[in-house]
């Protein structure tokens, strides 16, 4: 069976009309205004099966406490549980705790490096997917193409 195609000059409308549905109705969220590697790794992982405005305030206590990927990988499990406690879905936690623990020590706030994020089992294939370009500091939209 052939698979269809998409009109090209349909595709760009659609992605001119999601681009300007968003400008016009984001929420706005601490991860957005300051796009930092680590905070949006953070953030990815929060928010599977998490909404938005539940995560925000866990989002902003986390990172008082674990500032940097290296405030993470010093704190010990216990404790990370802790700050995650209301989250639910704990094995994100651990999974991330434990994927902190496997990748190569990285300079500054990187999150682990897109290869790692691979093996995460704490984030979807598709958030992994969007990790790489927030990695790398490009602000690409893995939907648009853009």
């Amino acid at each position: 069976m052939a698979q269809a195609s998409l009109d090209e000059a349909w595709v760009r409308e659609l992605r001119r009309a999601l681009l300007a549905w968003f400008a016009a109705h984001q929420r706005p969220t601490p991860w957005r205004n300051n796009p930092d590697p680590y905070r949006v790794w953070v953030a990815e992982v929060m928010l599977q099966q998490t909404q938005t405005a539940t995560v925000v305030p866990y989002y902003e206590r986390f990172l008082e406490r674990f500032p940097t990927v290296q405030a993470l990988a010093d704190a010990p499990l216990e404790e990370v549980l802790r700050y995650w406690e209301g989250l639910g879905y704990y094995a994100r936690a651990r999974s991330c705790t434990a994927q902190r623990n496997k990748s190569p020590k990285t300079a500054g706030n990187s999150p682990p490096p897109p290869t790692a994020c691979a093996s995460c089992q704490a984030l979807a294939r598709t958030r992994r997917a969007r990790l790489p370009a927030s990695h790398s500091g490009s602000r690409r939209l893995w939907w648009t193409g853009m």
